[in-house]
This record gives structure tokens, sequence and C-alpha cells, in this order.
């Protein structure tokens, strides 16, 4: 039985400190004040990507490093969820970096029934700042390619190289 325990163990150790994913365990608005010193309710993934370190976690709460704009919906739905209208949650939410940069993260979160009656859940993230940068580069491209199109006098086409010459995009400057 004792060795059972250990190689269970070994294998939440092993799952928490080596998953590709941010991993936090919390049964309060705070990272780390309701754990033994030993077990460090967040994988080294969940460290990197909010920037931060272990001690820093363990002095503060979530709401003081996410986003301001990010907060009223992350609080709704921790509600729900402490008030068990709902299992889980995920939304897209920025964590903010003590040089005052944000990551952009995809976060779930879910409560853990471990049997006690805490309120304990499980926070999972993945960093997704390169997706969000690379969509507002694509939105600043349309959006500049609309303004150059709209103040070009005659017209803009683009068709394919078919025989029809099948019009993809057609912008005419009719004057009147």
């Amino acid at each position: 039985m004792k060795r059972q325990l250990e190689e269970s163990e070994l294998l939440f150790r092993t799952i928490l400190e080596q998953a590709p994913l941010g991993i936090s365990i919390g049964d309060s608005d705070e990272f780390a004040k309701e754990f033994s010193p030993k077990f460090q309710p967040f994988n080294k993934t969940y460290e990197n990507i909010l920037g931060r370190t272990k001690e820093e976690l363990a002095g503060i709460d979530w709401k003081s490093i996410t986003h301001p704009d990010d907060i009223e919906y992350d609080m709704s739905q921790l509600k729900r969820l402490l008030a068990h209208e709902i299992d889980n949650y995920s939304m897209e939410k920025r964590y903010i970096k003590p040089d005052g940069s944000y990551t952009w993260v995809n976060m779930v979160i879910a409560r853990l029934d471990l049997g006690n009656n805490a309120q304990t859940r499980m926070c999972i993230v993945q960093d997704i700042t390169n997706k969000k940068m690379a969509e507002e580069s694509l939105r600043e491209s349309e959006r500049s390619k609309a303004v150059l199109l709209s103040h070009l006098p005659g017209t803009a086409y683009r068709c394919l190289p078919d025989k029809l010459r099948t019009m993809q995009f057609l912008q005419m400057d009719v004057l009147s």
C-alpha cells in the first residue's frame, strides 16, 4: 500500500512538473497561502507563463495580476463555480507581468472534489499571446487595406486566373 501511494505521488508530481500547460491549484482567492511549504500549488510552466517566481506568486492574489478588463467576467464565472452552478469555465484573459506587459492565456478553471468540502479548484492556462498578436496583425492589415481601397480613384479588382476571370473582389469608385 505504501509503495502504491509513493508511485501515485510520483506520477502526480511528474505530471504537474512536466505538463506543457500551466497548472495551479487553489482553495481561496489566493494562490498558495493554504498549502504547506513542501507543496507548491502551481507548476514551473505556470510560473513561466505569468512571468513570476513561486515566491512572487505565493504572496499575491490572482485579481492583482489580472488585466482590469478581464476581472468582472472572471469573477462572475468564479462565483457561479463556487455556488456549484457550473463545474468549470474557460475564458481568454490577460495576466499582467511584473514589467507591466501582459500575457494572453486560454484559461480553464474546474472545481476539484477532494471529499473534504473545501472549495478547491484547478486552473489550467495555455499561453496564446502569439495567436492574439497574429489576430491583431491580421485585423490591422485588413483595416489598412480597406482604408487604402476606399481612397483609390477608379476600380480595384482581383480575379482568378481561369477562363472566365472569376471575380473574387471588386471595388469601384463611382463618381457622382
